[in-house]
């Protein structure tokens, strides 16, 4: 019955016969002495680069396109051998290899451990080989297999182009691709890995830099101890451990074997350093890493293969998952040295990239020299898996919270050949617009842009107030020939009396349903327009000048509700300058500068002056100055996946002539009880309005190390953070509006204070801020950047 199930598994999981004028070899490599199967096993042909690795119980299947061929077959612990493979060669073979004497001598130590000089040498000369290495490129091979606690959830197979360059690190460009069950996507917090190179400096595992055992300062950052040596190939091997010599450091903790003389590493056993923290939604990962090398060239060690096992546990308050555990195997040939490597790979942190037609290449499987077998266990559990079990199935949340904390599993598919009419439920909720205001009441509406042809499109918006009565629409067309573009249409809205940078009118929409305050003015603004741009993506550059013909009216409060929580009054909107006038707007927008988001990201500047020409209006002419920038810079712990950071937002607008009032700039408040990067959390209530505003608000994000440094590990390990912030600025001048509805005060503000984040693995922080010039204390919450 076995047999039949894993002949079945095979058919199932893709088997083809091999390719003409290949000889195939198949077999198994044995310990000589105790009978016992092999693991990885390496079995190279040196001369043509190609070869496998024997799996998990020491099966192996090679095929060779050329006779006859020479295998080297190497193990560490045991002799090496090579066979020589001719058309008479059986097609099945029965490998042994004799294991060697292992030696385990007292150390005695007087100073520096010997280990330290044995590193020193491998790091001398990796550097001396290296320098005439600039880049290289072979093709690997990856099996990676998921499971929930210990049930199959997901298998995968790629065949990959792996680029290396001196400096940069690996890539890969994944040629071909096939999943069991299919169609489904690789799960966020544990998919399959691109093959790092241990030998490097720099070791990227999980978007964690870490320092490499070979690194220049590997000596200064890490604890070196020898364990022994043992004799093969009638040649000492050294048995190294070794340890970050700080608990803070990103870096490995495990083994390597040296060659004596010859002084390279044969084979790397490590571990992430378990203070290598994640943040929420991850409670606890561990990986363990296993490559080993072979001599390319005269002096070339490079990787001939890579083994992973881990598992990530995730969840957060209310909700817990199984625990995502997960195998990888890859093996590695076909070494080509210093040509040129595709440049747009290196261009980005994406360390794997696949190809527009990946899950379509499944000849390519069939070709390949160096399929791993599976052994006779994965492939009853192939069998057993459900086809139609996904991720959300195989990893189902349970919980009080379940139903509404739960947690994306799934890493969206990023291949180029799929277009957007396949998502068309995702499309039309992101353009849905829902808001509640002291105007509208409820306001209904949607954005749509529709192609009509590769250079024109149609911008269609409608919308509807539901107190007020009033529709609201947006109407254009828009040209776009290579960088540049053309927009035209007409418009009528409710529009804000001032932009706000932190919070959508969706979210000031809610707390003013709850009860709180109306955040915004409104005004009604009736526009034609016509727009020329350039958009440079390469750059991330934007570059605008807009006419507009426009006219604005003061618009009525909508009375009959006072809150759903709180009851509160609803104020009049200021009153505004209203007739017609007609602005002439110039804008460069450089890098991403985010646009009333409540999470303090972007990195970008952007820069607008308005101008009203003076043509047939019924205002007095102004010009209004505006630049808005958004930093995000690196400062401790780089090597992390999420680096200590120091983001600012800074904002400044002023004027000449005579600005209206619903031109006027504002410093930004609290929505109590919400808090937004860029406004002022210690003030509360409407925003304080000027013609003249500047504004600095920083963060410095410690992440977890701040407890870190405390000795605070258990705090550390459930991610949360702590974060120190500030904020200062000023709104005076322009023409004063004479009610009660607006708030002005030309004082400089300034607070500072501190957070704590990722409290119970949800993506929050609690904001604790106090006000320097009126000495008062606030609490708010906010939103975390990742989660």
């Amino acid at each position: 019955m076995k047999k039949v199930l894993y002949i079945g598994a095979f058919v199932l999981l893709w088997a083809a016969r091999p390719a003409l004028g290949q000889k195939v070899i198949t077999g198994v490599v044995i310990d000589a002495q105790t009978g016992e199967t092999l693991p990885a096993v390496t079995l190279f042909d040196f001369a043509r680069a190609e070869g496998t690795i024997t799996n998990a119980v020491g099966r192996f299947e090679l095929r060779l396109a050329a006779l006859p061929a020479t295998l080297d077959i190497r193990h560490i612990g045991y002799e090496s051998r090579t066979l020589e493979i001719t058309n008479d060669t059986p097609a099945t073979l029965e490998v042994l290899l004799t294991p060697v004497r292992y030696t385990l001598e007292e150390v005695v130590v007087s100073g520096e451990d010997p280990a330290y000089n044995i590193m020193r040498k491998v790091i001398e000369n990796k550097q001396a080989w290296q320098t005439n290495l600039a880049t290289y490129t072979a093709e690997s091979y990856s099996r990676y297999m998921l499971y929930s606690e210990f049930d199959l959830a997901q298998v995968q197979e790629s065949i990959a182009q792996w680029h290396w360059k001196r400096g940069e690190g690996t890539r890969s460009y994944v040629r071909a691709r096939r999943m069991r069950p299919v169609f489904t996507d690789p799960m966020r917090f544990a998919s399959t890995q691109n093959i790092p190179n241990f030998y490097d400096d720099t070791i990227e595992v999980l978007g964690f830099k870490l320092i490499g055992p070979t690194h220049p300062r590997a000596p200064e950052l890490y604890t070196f101890t020898l364990a022994g040596y043992h004799e093969q190939d009638g040649q000492r091997v050294y048995d190294i451990y070794f340890s970050p010599k700080s608990a803070l450091s990103t870096a490995f903790m495990g083994h390597v074997s040296v060659l004596d003389s010859a002084y390279v590493l044969l084979k790397a056993q490590m571990r992430p350093s378990p203070n290598n923290v994640l943040p929420a939604p991850i409670k606890d990962w561990d990986a363990f890493y296993e490559q080993q090398f072979a001599p390319y060239g005269d002096s070339l060690w490079l990787p001939v293969d890579l083994q992973i096992e881990g598992n990530v546990s995730f969840g957060r308050l209310g909700v817990a998952y199984p625990t995502a555990r997960y195998r990888q195997v890859s093996r590695i040939t076909k070494y080509v040295f210093n040509l040129p490597v595709p440049d747009t790979l290196f261009l980005s942190d994406q360390s794997i990239v696949a190809a527009p037609n990946v899950d379509r290449q499944d000849h390519l499987f069939r070709w390949n020299p160096g399929l791993i077998p599976m052994t006779p266990e994965e492939l009853e559990e192939v069998v057993a898996m459900d086809p139609r079990k996904g991720l959300g199935r195989s990893f189902r949340p349970i919980g009080l919270l379940a139903n509404y904390t739960a947690i994306d599993l799934s890493e969206a598919a990023e291949a180029a050949d799929v277009p957007a009419t396949k998502r068309p439920v995702e499309r039309v909720i992101s353009n849905l617009q829902l808001g509640y205001s002291r105007v509208d009441g409820f306001y209904l509406g949607a954005r749509q842009d529709l192609s009509l042809s590769s250079m024109l499109a149609a911008e269609v918006g409608l919308g509807y107030g539901v107190s007020s009565k009033l529709p609201a629409y947006t109407l254009g067309l828009r040209l776009k020939t290579g960088p540049a573009f053309l927009r035209g249409g007409i418009a009528q809205q409710r529009d804000t009396q001032y932009a706000s940078r932190g919070y959508s009118r969706f979210v000031a929409g809610a707390t003013t349903y709850v009860g709180w305050e109306d955040y915004f003015d409104y005004y009604k603004r009736q526009s034609r327009f016509l727009e020329l741009g350039l958009g440079l993506d390469k750059i991330k550059t934007v570059a605008s000048l807009r006419f507009s013909r426009e006219s604005h009216k003061d618009v009525e409060v909508f009375r009959d509700r006072k809150g759903w929580f709180f009851g509160s009054t609803r104020r009049n909107n200021p009153v505004i300058d209203t007739g017609d006038i007609s602005l002439l707007t110039g804008e460069v927008q450089i890098g991403d500068v985010p646009n009333a988001n409540l999470k303090p990201e972007g990195h970008g500047v952007k820069f607008t002056v308005t101008h009203n020409p003076v043509l047939k209006t019924d205002f007095a002419p102004f010009t209004r100055y505006e630049g808005y920038a958004a930093l995000t810079i690196p400062t401790l712990y780089q090597r992390r996946k999420w680096p200590n950071e120091l983001r600012l937002r800074l904002y400044g607008a002023t004027y000449t002539g005579s600005l209206p009032p619903q031109f006027m700039g504002i410093l930004e408040t609290s929505r109590r009880p919400i808090t937004a990067f860029g406004a002022f959390k210690s003030l509360h209530g409407l925003p304080i309005k000027g013609a003249n505003v500047w504004s600095v608000a920083w963060e410095h994000d410690f992440s977890t190390s701040f407890f870190e440094w405390l000795g605070l590990w258990g705090v550390a390990q459930n991610g949360i953070g702590f974060t120190l912030h500030g904020a200062h600025g000023q709104a005076k001048g322009g023409r004063r509006v004479a009610d009660v509805f607006s708030r002005y005060d030309t004082s400089v503000q300034h607070e500072i204070g501190i957070s704590l984040t990722n409290f119970f693995n949800m993506p929050i922080r609690l904001d604790v801020t106090r006000n320097l010039d009126h000495s008062s204390l606030s609490i708010g919450l906010g939103i975390v950047k990742k989660f």
